[in-house]
């Protein structure tokens, strides 16, 4: 009766033993539940003072059959807790492969009346000029791969003030066109050229480099656009930064005339793009 038992006992251990290691690949497990633990069981047990050698080996097989029952219990929650977390590895792989966004592939008109520039110019005395420009003709190309690359034309004659009024904003305008500024009569656009470095991602941001050519001079331009619809038309939105001097526009800048004091205008123009396709 105690052989078989001990048989039954042992063959529910060792299957147990064999799932949890199978589970977390340590077998070592085996060797702790199969013969460490009922070896000090045992040992325990049996040297007690006062309980005979045979009433301490059936204890031995009522406590061992219920840690076997309770073995089993715990082998199957691990197992299930093991499945969930597999399974959610799985999940988040999933998501980590497909973290670009894929734009239809095509050519796309930009939609002068609807785009928006807006300049900001600043003077060293916190003073600040805004203004608009409108944009003569553009596209945007979508390949095949997702990658995206365009060219804008910039109708530098438009180029307004919106922070004046009256007199001062007339004079203002004539002087931004004047050779001082932009000398639009003889540079009457200006052009922005860009290509992806990669494809869109999840969040709808997408690096682009260029360039930006006015007064026939021409400079590299990073800048990082924000796509607010994707479809059935595109539209985007940019913050673009570039330095005056080098495309020489002087009129007080510090690069070109010393003390200048508060009558210094900072070289760098910030630039807000909206951007909408047809």
């Amino acid at each position: 009766m105690i052989l078989t038992f001990n048989i039954y006992l042992y063959v529910i251990r060792f299957a147990n033993s064999l799932i949890i290691s199978i589970a977390f690949f340590d077998f070592n497990l085996i060797l702790l539940n199969n013969f460490f633990i009922p070896l000090l069981l045992n040992t325990s047990l049996i040297v007690s003072s006062g309980i005979p050698k045979n009433k301490a080996a059936s204890i031995v097989l009522l406590m061992e059959l219920k840690l076997s029952y309770l073995f089993s219990l715990a082998s199957i929650i691990l197992l299930f807790l093991v499945g969930c977390s597999k399974n959610t590895g799985m999940k988040d792989s999933n998501v980590s492969t497909t973290s670009h966004l894929n734009l239809k592939e095509g050519s796309y008109n930009i939609i002068r009346e609807k785009s928006e520039l807006k300049w900001t110019g600043k003077e060293f005395s916190s003073k600040t000029h805004t203004g608009t420009l409108f944009l003569k003709e553009g596209r945007i190309n979508v390949n095949s791969n997702g990658m995206i690359e365009g060219k804008v034309v910039i109708d530098m004659t438009s180029i307004s003030v919106t922070d004046l009024e009256g007199e001062w904003k007339d004079k203002l305008e004539g002087h931004l066109k004047s050779p001082d500024f932009f000398g639009v009569e003889n540079f009457p656009t200006a052009f922005i050229t860009f290509q992806s470095t990669k494809k869109p991602n999840k969040e709808k941001k997408i690096n682009f480099d260029g360039e930006l050519t006015i007064k026939d001079i021409t400079h590299p331009l990073s800048f990082t656009v924000d796509l607010m619809h994707t479809e059935p038309f595109l539209k985007a939105q940019a913050i673009l930064s570039f330095d005056r001097s080098k495309y020489d526009v002087r009129f007080r800048s510090g690069k070109f005339f010393e003390n200048l004091g508060d009558k210094l205008i900072l070289d760098d123009i910030e630039v807000d793009v909206l951007l909408v396709t047809n």
